[in-house]
């Protein structure tokens, strides 16, 4: 059975029902996604000579959403089925992959976002994944749900309602795996404007939010 087969419909659509994950009836959202993308263009600097790579776009909002803003962006996911059903305006930029070695994921990206994906990576995964970045050069924004210690229990406990959340770590673990990797830190966080606010208000460090940029470019 395919590791990724669990990011399907129901997994999507009725996750709440089911007991898999968090959504209910995923879609697009442009006052929420579009405001988060020009957030994301703001503060970390992105423009039209960037290649942009949204690791783990799912259905392709936030691809959808750089490319309102005339960004060069593009998306990878492992659901067959939320690749299957992205707008037809933006499938062109996604594809789906098969693991985390296949090649879409290294092409040559300035910049790598990674928002609420790596917690669904195996913790032995993660560093190996981030020093190729790092290799490459890519600049890697990181949006994941944190620990508050090594009791591997999210700050926030809803988070723990999907079951595909394995990875579980304080912001300490996170900033050593990234330096670890061939990475400096740019800025850690616990909130960043335009993304995830309603969590940061109610659970002000639940969340880690982590811009690196390789060290070989210092």
């Amino acid at each position: 059975m395919n590791q990724y087969s669990v990011y399907d419909k129901e997994y999507f659509e009725t996750g709440v029902q089911s007991g898999k994950s968090g959504y209910q009836n995923y879609s697009w959202m442009p006052e929420l996604t579009i405001r988060m993308a020009h957030y994301l263009a703001k503060e970390l600097k992105l423009d039209v000579t960037h290649k942009i790579l949204d690791f783990g776009c799912a259905k392709g909002f936030l691809v959808k959403a750089l490319r309102i803003l005339d960004l060069r962006a593009y998306g990878v996911d492992v659901s067959e089925y939320a690749i299957r059903k992205s707008d037809c305006d933006v499938e062109e930029w996604l594809h789906l992959i098969k693991d985390l070695e296949d090649t879409h994921i290294f092409d040559g990206y300035s910049h790598v976002i990674a928002k609420d994906v790596l917690e669904h990576v195996p913790e032995d995964d993660i560093q190996p994944l981030l020093a190729k970045w790092a290799k490459s050069g890519s600049r890697v924004f990181i949006a994941v749900p944190i620990a508050g210690g090594d009791d591997g229990k999210f700050v926030i406990p809803q988070y723990h309602n999907d079951v595909t959340h394995i990875t579980i770590k304080p912001k300490v673990w996170w900033e050593n795996v990234a330096m670890a990797a061939g990475f400096n830190i740019q800025f850690s966080n616990y909130s960043f404007p335009g993304v995830k606010e309603n969590w940061v208000r109610n659970h002000p460090m639940g969340n880690l939010f982590l811009y690196l940029y390789p060290a070989q470019n210092v």
